[in-house]
């Protein structure tokens, strides 16, 4: 049906306040979100420790110069693409819940020490890839309890009703929010993977990119008017960034001969982190937004393995 990038075992990058950016399952959505605050970094990695020593995906954290790593969750099934919230108080993530014949996903939210942990959705569906809204009230997160993926939005503790916001018969997932209240998705709607902005209310869905490659993992800059994300459309997955209105599309990346993946800003908007195997795994790499100076920040991640395929 369209070109992508197959990743069987995701890894989240987000800063805070940011998260995950995560390649997606052949049947996943994505998500990338928001910067704030402290500019610390939240990952999901299969790293064996002594609070996991099964390697299982748990929710680490960092300091922006990869220091100071301390694991967040520590359970026998999968937690996943972690978010902050805009104060930097707040994690949001997902986790898999159910036997193996019945798995499913459901969404959680923590304090940022790994504390207090809650369940958000209490649904028997593929609740994925939650992001905190730019004042931090709401969480948007794709699910496929309508029996395809929609983007949603509830309320950040969970009471209330979820509110299906891109209402579209095709796949829509991979949200990011920006500080002036735009949310930026991923949706095959024209026949191949795009990235289309809307407003908080679910109205005014455009597409930004408008290429024939895939493009995928949209986050926004802390001034609102750039948006970074990835695209295959030079070969290669390669890091980008254009205006939030689709002009001025620029790779970041080029010649780098590498698979570069899943951007999210810093807090400051001068730097760019992005996953990369440019060196003998899948690591987590920093650079300057105009794409100069890569700086590899992780060594032992989990190997990624990416195929072509279509999904």
């Amino acid at each position: 049906m369209r070109r992508t990038i197959r990743v069987f075992t995701p890894l989240a990058v987000g800063l805070l306040v940011a998260s995950g950016v995560v390649l997606l399952a052949p049947s996943d959505p994505a998500s990338a979100t928001l910067p704030g605050q402290i500019g610390k970094i939240a990952f999901q990695s299969n790293r064996v420790t002594r609070d996991n020593p099964e390697g299982d995906y748990e929710i680490y954290k960092m300091n922006a110069d990869s220091s100071d790593i301390k694991q967040l969750t520590s359970k026998s099934t999968m937690d996943s693409t972690p978010s902050y919230s805009p104060d930097g108080k707040k994690i949001t993530f997902e986790c898999s819940v159910g036997g193996s014949t019945d798995s499913y996903t459901e969404i959680y939210v923590m304090n940022s020490d790994g504390s207090n942990k809650i369940r958000l959705t209490n649904n028997q569906a593929r609740d994925v890839y939650p992001v905190f809204s730019s004042g931090g009230k709401k969480v948007y997160f794709a699910t496929d309890r309508d029996g395809n993926s929609e983007i949603y939005e509830m309320n950040a503790d969970g009471s209330g009703t979820p509110r299906n916001l891109t209402n579209h018969p095709e796949y829509d997932a991979d949200t990011a929010s920006s500080p002036d209240g735009q949310i930026a998705f991923v949706s095959d709607r024209d026949g191949n993977f795009e990235v289309y902005t809307m407003n908080a209310d679910g109205s005014d869905q455009q597409n930004r990119t408008k290429d024939p490659a895939w493009d995928a993992y949209p986050d926004f800059s802390p001034n609102s008017e750039q948006i970074t994300f990835h695209s295959d459309r030079d070969g290669s997955l390669d890091v980008f960034k254009m205006n939030s209105d689709g002009t001025d599309q620029i790779n970041l990346t080029q010649g780098a001969s590498s698979q570069d993946m899943t951007p999210t800003f810093s807090p400051s908007g001068k730097k760019i982190v992005f996953q990369s195997d440019r060196g003998s795994n899948t690591e987590i790499y920093k650079m300057n937004a105009d794409g100069s100076n890569p700086t590899r920040l992780t060594d032992n991640l989990g190997k990624l393995v990416i195929q072509t395929g279509s999904r």
